[in-house]
């Protein structure tokens, strides 16, 4: 698995943002909507994912560092 930042626009809400563990993109999409669904109660149609990327791993390691 791989740790992906995933970039939402909701309508009403505004931007979010979710850091999500998947194995590729599309399934890194899927999760950060379906959790933003959950949080926010809101219907997918008001979702527009505007980035998915995968993180990489050097980068997580001086951030935390």
């Amino acid at each position: 698995m791989f740790l992906f930042v995933v970039e939402l626009e909701i309508t009403f809400f505004g931007k979010e943002i979710k850091y999500v563990h998947a194995y590729n993109n599309d399934e890194a999409e899927f999760i950060a909507i379906q959790k933003t669904i959950r949080e926010l109660k809101c219907l997918e149609e008001n979702i527009t994912t505007i980035l998915v990327k995968k993180i990489n791993r050097n980068w997580i390691k001086q951030v935390f560092q």
